[in-house]
C-alpha cells in the first residue's frame, strides 16, 4: 500500500481495518509518509478513544495533502458490524 500511495499524486486518504495498531512496525512504512488523523486532531495512539473491534484501535485515516479537523470512533452507530466506523472531517 505503502509503494501504491507514492505512486500517485495529489491528495490521498487512505481508510480502513490495517489490523494492526497506528504504532505497529507493519504500518510504519504507511505512516512514515502519511499523516494519521486521530494524531493530527489530538487522539494518540494509545488512547482508548481510537478502539474500534472491542479492546483493539486497528482501524485508520492516513492522509497526504489534507488537513485533519477532527477524528472519531462512531461509537452510536451501533453494533451492525464487529467494528464501529471512523469519522474524520477535514479544513
Amino acid at each position: 500500500m505503502a509503494q501504491a500511495a507514492a505512486a500517485l499524486d495529489g491528495p490521498l486518504v487512505l481508510a480502513g481495518d490495517l489490523n494492526a495498531a497506528i504504532h505497529a512496525p507493519a504500518l510504519e512504512p504507511l505512516t512514515r509518509s502519511l499523516v494519521d488523523a486521530f494524531t493530527a486532531t489530538g487522539t494518540p495512539g494509545d488512547d482508548a478513544a481510537r478502539r474500534t473491534c472491542g479492546p483493539s484501535a486497528i482501524d485508520h485515516v492516513l492522509v497526504r495533502g489534507l488537513a485533519p479537523a477532527s477524528c472519531r470512533v462512531v461509537r452510536e452507530a451501533g453494533d451492525a458490524s464487529d467494528h464501529w466506523p471512523v469519522l474524520a472531517t477535514f479544513a
